[in-house]
């Protein structure tokens, strides 16, 4: 049974990869999903981790592409204008977070 999941799909370095890669090793009802790695090839231009993470069978990884989901930006800006007239107009505005 799954006690926690961590997913991760901001920046690596919020998480130390360490005490990570330790946790999930031997915790192995504890799972992570992740999207966003220490090294990138984005902005590092490689891929690297010092830990051995694609041996865990409780770990799922993705190459920092979750944000590439057809029509997502476009999406996004419409809710974002859709949110503004409703405030400009006095209506309620969708999703705020406090």
């Amino acid at each position: 049974m799954t006690n926690a999941i961590l997913i991760n799909v901001a920046r690596g370095d919020i998480i130390k990869q360490k005490d990570l890669y330790e946790h999930l090793k031997s915790n192995t009802d504890f799972y992570a999903g992740i999207d966003a790695w220490w090294v990138e090839p984005f902005s590092d231009g490689e891929f690297k981790i010092e830990y051995p993470f694609f041996d865990l069978p409780n770990l799922l990884g993705s190459p920092h592409n979750s944000a590439l989901v057809p029509d997502s930006l476009l999406n996004g800006v419409k809710k974002a204008a859709n949110n503004i007239l409703n405030y400009l107009k006095g209506n309620d505005v969708n999703n705020l977070v406090n």
